[in-house]
């Protein structure tokens, strides 16, 4: 299963003004997949993330489930969300 951290180093090299603006915690992995937080510095940010990194080659190709979870803004106006990206052979898959 490629890397998570890879998909989102690849993302980062194809959209560096974006990235910027975008903090990715650390890469959590458990037995069906991965998670990460993902903090945009304000909801622009968000919602260009929100369609650049679906739509990235890493992304696309990825042989899992993937996906995010609502959003939450911060009173600062930062926005939090967690994308998931599961095994092609977990749980998640078995419910398509």
């Amino acid at each position: 299963m490629p890397r998570v951290g890879e998909l989102l180093a690849a993302w980062r090299e194809l959209a560096p003004q974006l990235a910027a603006r975008v903090t990715a915690g650390p890469v959590d992995c458990f037995h069906d997949g991965c998670s990460v937080e993902v903090t945009c510095a304000d909801r622009a940010a968000f919602d260009e993330l929100n369609e650049s990194l679906p739509g990235s080659r890493g992304f696309v190709d990825f042989p899992g489930w993937r996906s995010r979870i609502g959003s939450a803004a911060r009173d600062d106006g930062s926005v939090v969300a967690t994308w998931f990206f599961m095994r092609p052979d977990g749980p998640a898959a078995e419910k398509e």
